[in-house]
C-alpha cells in the first residue's frame, strides 16, 4: 500500500507547463527563465521556428466553428481523406488495415459547399436491429452557414468557394442525414493479424486471379443495389461492373493526370479539416519566413498544442502517420528481385526484355523491400 500511495503521490505531484513561443504544453516540460521551452530558448534565429511569427501558431478556433459535429465538418471540407477507423470497447479509436490512396480523377477541391450528404464519403458499418443514436450524424442547417460564411472571409484556402442556398436548403434544420450503412449480424472486430505468409513468400500463382468483394447474406435479393453503389463509386469510365452470386468483381480504378496530392498540395489540411486549421495557419503546405522540413516535427507539435484539438480529433493523426509512413517509404524503400541461391543475377537488359515480352513470372520475383520502416516485417 505504502507503494501505490507513494505513486499517487508523485503523479499528483506533476505539472503541466505552457510555452509562451510555440504555445505547446507539456508534461513537466522544461523551461527557462522567460517562461519558454528550451527547444524555443535555444533558438536563436530572427524567427523561430515554431512561433506565431513563423505561421506555426493555428491560432484558436472561432465560436462559428466551434461544437461542430463530424458530419458538419465533412459538409464544409473541401477535400476528404479517407482512412479505415473504427471504435474500440473501451472506447478508444484505431485505425487498421491498409490504407492505399488511388487519384481517382480529382482535378481540383470543391468549390461549391456544402456538399449534400450522398456526397460525404463515408460508410457506417453496425449491427442488425442498432439503433441510429449517434450524434455525429445531427446537422443544422445555421450552424453550417454560419462556418461557411466565417471560413469565406477569414480563410484564405476558401476565400473562392461559393456557397450555395440551394444546397443549404436540402440539408434539415436540425436533424439526422442518411450515411451509407451496411449492417451484419456478425460482430465487427480487428481481424488484421498482419501479413500472411504467402504476402511474405507468395511463390508462383496458378489460374486467373480477381479482386472481389464478399457479400454476406445470399438469402436477401441486393443484386441490384449493391450494383448501383458500386457503379457510383467506381464510375463509369473505370469499366464493367460485374455482380454475382457471391462476389461483387470491380475493375482497377484509373488514373488522372493532375491527382490531388497531399504531399505538394497547398492548403491541403487546412480544406480537410478547416476546424482544425481556422486560418490556414499551422498548415504543413504553406509559405512562411523559415520551411519546415520534417512532418514528423511538424506533427508532434500540433499534437502537443494548448488546446489539444489536434491529438482529440477522431482521425487528424492517423490521416498523418499514413501520409509520414508513405513519405518514408517513398524515400527509403526500394524495388529487388528475389532469386534462389546459385542462379545467374538478372540484369538490366534481361529485365527489360522478360518485361516486353509481357513474362509475367518477373512480377513473382520483384519485392518493394523497406527495412528501414517501422511495422514491416524486414524491419
Amino acid at each position: 500500500m505504502d507503494c501505490i500511495r507513494s505513486f499517487e503521490l508523485e503523479q499528483m505531484s506533476y505539472s503541466i507547463r505552457h510555452c509562451l513561443i510555440c504555445n505547446e504544453r507539456r508534461v513537466e516540460m522544461k523551461m527557462s527563465s522567460e517562461n519558454e521551452c528550451l527547444r524555443c530558448h535555444n533558438d536563436k534565429g530572427t524567427v523561430k521556428m515554431f512561433s506565431n511569427k513563423n505561421f506555426m501558431d493555428p491560432l484558436e478556433v472561432p465560436e462559428e466553428l466551434r461544437n461542430l459535429t463530424l458530419i458538419e465538418q465533412q459538409l464544409i471540407s473541401r477535400i476528404s481523406p479517407i482512412i479505415n477507423v473504427h471504435l474500440l470497447k473501451h472506447g478508444g479509436i484505431a485505425a487498421n488495415g491498409h490504407c492505399v490512396t488511388f487519384p481517382q480523377c480529382i482535378n481540383e477541391p470543391a468549390q461549391i459547399l456544402p456538399l449534400l450528404p450522398e456526397e460525404i464519403k463515408i460508410i457506417r458499418v453496425r449491427k442488425c436491429g442498432s439503433v441510429d443514436s449517434f450524434k455525429e450524424y445531427n446537422v443544422r442547417r445555421a450552424e453550417i452557414e454560419y462556418a461557411l460564411h466565417w471560413l469565406k472571409s477569414n480563410n484564405p484556402a476558401f476565400s473562392d468557394i461559393t456557397i450555395s442556398q440551394d444546397r443549404l436548403t436540402k440539408l434539415p434544420q436540425n436533424g439526422p442525414i442518411q450515411i451509407q450503412t451496411i449492417e451484419t449480424t456478425h460482430d465487427i472486430q480487428n481481424s488484421d493479424k498482419g501479413p500472411a505468409k504467402e504476402q511474405n513468400g507468395p511463390g508462383e500463382v496458378q489460374g486467373e486471379t480477381n479482386s472481389c468483394v464478399g457479400l454476406p447474406d445470399l438469402n436477401v435479393d441486393i443484386k441490384h443495389q449493391v450494383e448501383q453503389v458500386v457503379k457510383e463509386v467506381v464510375g463509369p469510365e473505370h469499366g464493367k461492373v460485374t455482380v454475382g452470386r457471391k462476389y461483387v468483381c470491380i475493375p482497377w480504378p484509373t488514373q488522372s493526370d493532375t491527382p490531388l496530392s497531399e504531399f505538394t498540395t497547398r492548403y491541403f489540411f487546412s480544406m480537410a479539416f478547416p476546424c482544425l486549421f481556422p486560418y490556414s495557419k499551422g498548415d504543413f503546405h504553406i509559405n512562411r519566413p523559415r520551411t519546415i522540413t520534417s512532418m514528423t516535427e511538424w506533427a508532434e507539435h500540433l499534437m502537443w498544442y494548448g488546446d489539444g484539438r489536434f491529438a482529440q480529433h477522431p482521425y487528424f493523426k492517423f490521416i498523418v502517420h499514413n501520409i509520414i509512413m508513405r513519405k518514408r517509404t517513398f524515400k527509403q524503400s526500394s524495388y529487388v528481385v528475389k532469386q534462389h541461391l546459385g542462379e545467374e543475377p538478372i540484369t538490366f537488359e534481361e529485365l527489360k526484355d522478360m518485361l516486353q515480352r509481357r513474362d509475367n513470372s518477373v512480377a513473382q520475383k520483384v519485392m518493394y523491400f523497406g527495412a528501414c520502416l517501422r511495422g514491416t516485417t524486414q524491419y
